[in-house]
């Protein structure tokens, strides 16, 4: 098949601020001048802490462009110089409580493949059942975070199928962990 889109050679930033930036690149579509604007973002990380018995914490939190409250696994942006592994562990200090862990990359996604070339890098980390009812009562509030909940994956799936859960990475999360937990029941 052939190319539809062509990037021609001048592009510009149309749109700064600390979480993105908006680039306008001038492309031929079909062979038609067009302009194609795209989010430049950082890459991302999601993290799934997983107690022995398949239980693991949701944040809520609010968010302003819908204007409603999101239930979201531990997630966050990877710095500048930062590997993946690292901003995973980070978040989960952050966001949760958590320290340590061996980390596990169970898979990798772009998150709006029309829109940014954000990767995002999905991790599980095996945790104790008191470490995780530990950072859930103790962890101190970071960013908008409002609540934490531990749930066991049968809650989760419930809240996926019932729409309380909306968010994409933690959509794409929950997807990567269950394939991730069948090819361990195989």
């Amino acid at each position: 098949m052939t190319q539809r889109f062509r990037r021609l050679d001048t592009s510009r930033v149309v749109h700064h601020t600390s979480w993105l930036a908006v680039r306008e690149y001038d492309i031929e579509r079909d062979g038609v001048g067009d302009t194609y604007s795209v989010i430049e973002r950082p890459d991302s990380i999601t993290v799934v802490p997983l107690t022995p018995t398949n239980r693991t914490i949701l944040l809520k939190q609010f968010r302003f462009p819908t204007n409603e409250h999101s239930w979201e696994l531990p997630m966050g942006a990877v710095g500048a110089g930062e590997r993946a592994e690292a901003a995973a562990q980070r978040e989960l200090a952050e966001e949760v409580g958590l320290r340590g862990g061996e980390l596990m990359r169970i898979g990798e996604y772009r998150a709006a493949p029309g829109l940014t070339p954000q990767r995002v890098s999905c991790f599980i980390v095996r945790v104790s059942e008191e470490a995780l009812e530990s950072s859930a009562t103790s962890r101190r509030p970071a960013d908008d975070i409002e609540e934490a909940r531990i749930v066991d994956l049968a809650e989760l799936t419930r809240m996926v199928g019932d729409g309380r859960i909306t968010d994409g990475f933690t959509l794409a999360g929950f997807l990567l962990l269950r394939c991730w937990l069948d090819g361990l029941e195989r």
